[in-house]
């Protein structure tokens, strides 16, 4: 007999199909980060006419979307909370792979769901790629920009001057050093 998978298992094609969904009836979002989107894409990707074209042809497939008015339904709802419940299990699992204290964990968690809903419509489904790397990347990057604004991690690093003058020496012995 199959073992039944535990409480905060996340079914990746399950989680895909919810996010595509999701992506399709959203009445919130109403595409006006495109012009953002293409523009920064367009900077940095100077020279790389491929990844471009490949990045254009996914906006203007948005924006064809976006055309199409949206209305809050019951089936919206259900999908939102669906992905909700995904999300709050995403992030429970990724917030512990930081080593962040305990009294963070609901200001951190906070960040990554914000970030989640707000970057899970940029999702291009066409090209086949995994939406779990795609949302535990999007969670992995709001927990280290709030750590970097909050002076306590380790992708923060001090200038050597000042780890010189704060850092005693190797093993406590300044001959080390």
């Amino acid at each position: 007999m199959p073992k039944a998978p535990p409480d905060n298992f996340i079914d990746k094609e399950e989680f895909r199909k919810t996010i595509i969904k999701y992506n399709e009836l959203n009445p919130k979002d109403d595409g006006e980060w495109l012009e953002r989107y293409e523009k920064t894409v367009r900077t940095r990707a100077k020279g790389d006419e491929g990844k471009i074209a490949k990045i254009l042809e996914f906006i203007n497939r948005k924006k064809k979307h976006y055309a199409k008015k949206r209305e809050y339904t019951k089936e919206w709802f259900e999908v939102e909370n669906k992905l909700v419940g995904m999300f709050d299990k995403l992030v429970r699992k990724r917030i512990p792979c930081f080593k962040i204290p305990f009294e963070d964990f609901d200001d951190i968690y906070s960040e990554c769901m914000y970030a989640l809903l707000k970057y899970i419509n940029r999702y291009d489904e066409t090209q086949n790629t995994s939406a779990f790397a795609y949302a535990t990347t999007i969670c992995s990057n709001a927990i280290k920009l709030w750590l970097e604004e909050n002076a306590q991690s380790m992708f923060c690093r001090l200038p050597m001057d000042v780890l010189d003058r704060e850092v005693e020496g190797f093993m406590g012995h300044s001959e080390y050093y």
